[in-house]
């Protein structure tokens, strides 16, 4: 190909493309009010932009009764922007609900924290600092993890009404005279911020029953209990047991069968009920081996 075709080529190209801008320019929808290049934009120089506002409003004189009711109709479904020099900086919502109420609540929605929450409010029967109890809550997590901190524990059941934090009182300092006579500020021993357990709180550990839990978790579903007294056995073992342990254990058992369950089923309701609890292996408690005497006599095993 020479360059004339290649020419002629470029040439035919341009014109579709500018036919087909004409043609959708064509089928496309006039706008009566588009500007166009070479509009004058210049504003009239009588314009008054308050003149429309202005000859909008209404003289309530000039209605008579339906025009002025249809008016005052209207007017009842503007919005309420409300009172522009009020306070409208959020506020805390406070729930005053009863301590025991919102404690229930509490723990109901954190079953999965239920001993940590516990462990809390049975140290600081007694006014305890908060880095003992921080570093309780650590220690008893420290085979698994948890997004809550000890810190955040102890907020929510100060939130909840059963525990409270005591903020030491400033202590001034001192007068005292040394050694050369003279009299100086010695600053004073400030006690440290400590937690103590409310009666809402006391009241739940006081209702902590776990061998009831237990015993109510067993009668619940009757038929599974040799697969809780299997767990219990194995999990009393040195050692303890693992999961995958347990699984090969039980879920094969034709009681799993129908309806279908699995290990995890089983040893979480225990763990719930601290007849198991969890550190890298699952360990069988005071409570679970309590248990398992009661079973192996019911089950003559």
């Amino acid at each position: 190909m020479n360059a004339f075709d290649e020419m002629t080529q470029t040439d035919a190209a341009q014109t579709d493309d500018a036919q087909a801008r004409a043609a959708r320019a064509r089928r496309r929808p006039v706008n009566p009010n588009a500007i166009e290049p070479g509009d004058d934009l210049t504003l009239d120089g009588d314009f008054d932009p308050l003149a429309q506002e202005q000859a909008d409003s209404v003289d309530l004189s000039d209605l008579d009764e339906d025009q002025l009711a249809e008016l005052q109709a209207n007017e009842g479904h503007m919005p309420h922007i409300g009172d522009p020099s009020a306070d409208h900086a959020p506020r805390e919502v406070v729930d005053d609900r009863p301590a025991e109420v919102r404690t229930a609540e509490l723990f109901e929605r954190m079953r999965p924290r239920r001993r940590e929450l516990l462990g809390i409010l049975r140290l600081c029967a007694e006014p305890t600092d908060v880095e003992t109890v921080y570093a309780s809550v650590d220690a008893a997590q420290a085979s698994h993890r948890s997004v809550y901190s000890g810190e955040a524990l102890c907020s929510l059941l100060v939130r909840a009404g059963a525990l409270e934090r005591i903020e030491p009182q400033h202590q001034e300092p001192r007068v005292v005279t040394g050694e050369d006579g003279m009299e100086y500020l010695e600053p004073a021993e400030q006690m440290p911020v400590q937690y103590h357990t409310l009666p809402a709180g006391a009241a739940m550990v006081e209702a902590d029953r776990p061998d009831d839990r237990l015993t109510q978790a067993l009668e619940k579903e009757p038929r599974y209990k040799p697969i809780y007294l299997a767990i219990l056995r194995a999990c009393d073992e040195p050692g303890g047991a693992t999961a995958k342990q347990l699984g090969d254990l039980v879920d094969h058992d034709p009681l799993l069968a129908s309806p279908r369950r699995w290990a995890p089923y089983f040893f979480g309701i225990l763990g719930d009920c601290d007849a198991l609890s969890w550190d890298k292996t699952w360990t069988t408690t005071e409570v679970g081996r309590r248990g398992i005497e009661e079973l192996a006599a019911e089950l003559g095993e």
